[in-house]
């Protein structure tokens, strides 16, 4: 019967000290990576915040355009007022994306 020679315990805690090494290593790229996650978070968000704003006013402005078109509807008889109705759909349409472009 052969025996084995059990590690020493000088032998183990260098085994687990390398592990904790390569696991403190680990630990150390991880809170790099959230650090810079972190940063480029922070610097986006004036960006977003700012689009926030621009999105906000667009609405305000296309909800009273649309109290406008729906009113000019209503004294309007006949197709003269479809006419209207559509050109200003379509002008709000571009306004829409010209200020979407802008922000890019």
């Amino acid at each position: 019967m052969a025996y084995q020679k059990l590690p020493t315990s000088d032998t183990l805690i260098d085994i687990q000290n390398g592990k904790l090494d390569t696991l403190y290593d680990s630990v150390r790229a991880v809170k790099q990576v959230a650090t810079s996650l972190n940063s480029e978070i922070q610097s986006h968000e004036p960006l977003l915040d700012n689009l926030g704003d621009k999105v906000d006013n667009t609405n305000d402005n296309l909800q009273n355009k649309n109290k406008q078109i729906a009113s000019l509807i209503k004294t309007k008889n006949g197709c003269c007022g479809m006419w209207i109705f559509y050109v200003i759909i379509a002008l709000q349409i571009i306004g829409i994306i010209a200020i979407i472009a802008s922000w890019f």
